[in-house]
């Protein structure tokens, strides 16, 4: 439909396009004879709105989906799902969109800096650079405006220009710490606590373990806890909803480091689905607080060498390596 304006509005409407160009830095609209005051308005409306939302824009979708997606609507929640699922995650604590939530990309700007470890000078692979802000970079550093480029010339469009700045760092995602992704925990009414436990833990690091262990003696190993009275199984819950449990006994002095009562932390476990929100770190302290009462003077606990994420957990709630247990097949 064609705007149709009056001899006033014309020249109303000229003199605000005139006024917005000149706002807006110079902005030359074209405009020809024919349908002029059309062509102005098409121009300027852009430059008004700014960019849009692209939330109404069809996502491009190869022809043959439907050979491959039986329900599409389904795929999408599924899809969603997954984002946000720490057991599809790296490391079972976070999940993709813990980091990759603004729209797939990680808009973090603290921790961003690695040293460019795919330097061409090994010597420099694990080195931080300032940056060109003049800040100190590194680990932790927050990211400024000023820090862009990276790789800056006197003159941007000659690359044989004099360089002002140059570092081989690079800005990313700073993920997580390395881990081996091994399986999923499957999350059902009917699992035990020592069912999941064993299968994430011992089953998946001692070669020997017997796999159907759990499902044989786990209930008669929480059932013998609750008539031990050096032992205390703690139940961390959300609702009405099991979420965490942790093992903790008391051994009484020995010969050999006589008055010194030792608690120790057997087992433990998160459920994947409630990682991440401190449960973990309840559980210990409430852990550390019966080892107390009961005359303990301090703490142990055993991981498996490839658990890293374990360790690094025990670590951060004050264990510290006491001793290495080394064992060789015969």
């Amino acid at each position: 439909m064609k705007l149709r304006l009056s001899r006033s509005a014309r020249r109303a409407f000229g003199l605000g396009a005139i006024c917005y160009a000149i706002a807006v830095g110079g902005v030359v609209l074209p405009a020809q004879q024919k349908d002029g005051i059309e062509q102005q308005q098409q121009a300027i409306e852009p430059l008004i709105r700014g960019p849009q939302s692209l939330k109404g824009v069809p996502v491009p979708e190869p022809p043959d989906l439907g050979d491959y997606v039986a329900d599409r609507q389904t795929a999408i929640v599924l899809g969603k799902a997954l984002f946000w699922d720490v057991n599809a995650g790296s490391d079972e604590t976070q999940a993709c969109a813990s980091c990759h939530f603004n729209a797939g990309a990680d808009s973090r700007i603290k921790n961003q800096v690695n040293p460019g470890q795919r330097s061409a000078s090994a010597a420099l692979a694990s080195v931080f650079d300032g940056t060109a802000s003049g800040g100190g970079g590194g680990p932790n550093y927050t990211l400024k405006a000023g820090d862009f480029p990276f790789h800056r010339l006197a003159e941007p469009t000659d690359r044989d220009s004099a360089i002002l700045f140059s570092s081989d760092d690079v800005a990313g995602s700073q993920g997580v710490f390395q881990t081996t992704f091994n399986y999923t925990t499957a999350g059902t009414e009917s699992g035990t606590p020592v069912d999941g436990l064993f299968h994430e833990d011992a089953a998946a690091h001692d070669p020997y373990g017997d796999p159907e262990w759990a499902a044989r003696g786990g209930g008669a190993y929480f059932t013998d806890l609750l008539t031990d009275p050096r032992a205390v199984p703690l139940l961390a819950r959300d609702g009405d909803r099991a979420v965490g449990h942790l093992v903790g006994r008391v051994y009484e002095p020995d010969t050999l480091r006589a008055g010194t009562c030792v608690a120790v932390l057997e087992s433990m476990r998160v459920d994947p689905a409630s990682r991440g929100r401190g449960v973990g770190g309840r559980l210990v302290g409430a852990f550390f607080d019966w080892a107390r009462e009961h005359g303990a003077v301090r703490a142990g606990v055993t991981a498996y060498a490839a658990n890293g994420r374990a360790q690094r957990f025990y670590a951060r709630h004050g264990f510290e390596p006491a001793s290495v247990t080394l064992r060789a097949a015969l």
